[in-house]
Formats: structure tokens, C-alpha cells, sequence
């Protein structure tokens, strides 16, 4: 909610239900975004580790593949997603 009234990005430090529920472990943060910043994650995302080339999974991230509507976000970033690839193919 925070990201979205500030529109900007926010650290988010997981509290003891995240760490017991999801496996978070203690060296572990998340972040916040609006969605409007969700493109330049896609396009700056494979930068991370540099020169090492470690990189992060983003379909862990933001899961291309779910046929369920698990919440009413997953499709429509889905469809925004497949929106913005068209447009690429396009030009």
C-alpha cells in the first residue's frame, strides 16, 4: 500500500509470520513497487550481481505461467505485460 501513496519503491523487512510462513530466511528483503515501475524491473532485472553474472530468476518474481486466477493483479499484469510485447513487435 505504501508504494502505491508514495509512488516510489519501498524496502520491505519481513516480520516473524513472513520468516515462519514462506521460508524467508534471516539475510532476506523484499521490496515494494508501484506497477507502473514493473517494466523497468523486467528491463534492469538481469543486471543484478554485475560482473558476476548472478542475475535473478523473474519468473519467481512475476509468474508468466499461472493458469489460476489466484488474485485479480496476477492478470491483469499479465495482460499489461502481454500488452507492452505486442507493441515491441510491433515496431
Amino acid at each position: 500500500m505504501i508504494p502505491f501513496l508514495l509512488d516510489s519503491p519501498q524496502v520491505v523487512i519481513p516480520g516473524m509470520g513472513d520468516r515462519s510462513f514462506a521460508g524467508i530466511g534471516d539475510n532476506e528483503l523484499a521490496i515494494g513497487m508501484p506497477a507502473n515501475m514493473i517494466f523497468t524491473l523486467l528491463e534492469d532485472l538481469f543486471k543484478a550481481g554485475g560482473s558476476m553474472n548472478i542475475g535473478y530468476p523473474a519468473k519467481s518474481l512475476l509468474p508468466m505461467d499461472i493458469t489460476e486466477h489466484i488474485t485479480p493483479g496476477f492478470q491483469f499484469l499479465r495482460d499489461k505485460i502481454n500488452e507492452k510485447k505486442a507493441s515491441e513487435q510491433k515496431k
